[in-house]
């Protein structure tokens, strides 16, 4: 369970930071879903 936190919250982390000045990489819920996927699959 807390590691499943913890991946959640460095995707927090890691989808808050703004490339370039650019939105945040997952701003669309599709694309945080499908990040947060593949971190779990690994």
């Amino acid at each position: 369970m807390n590691r499943i936190l913890d991946k959640e919250e460095a995707l927090k982390k890691l989808t808050s930071v703004p490339i370039s000045g650019r939105r945040p990489i997952a701003s669309t819920p599709t694309l945080r879903s499908t990040l947060f996927h593949t971190i779990v699959a690994k």
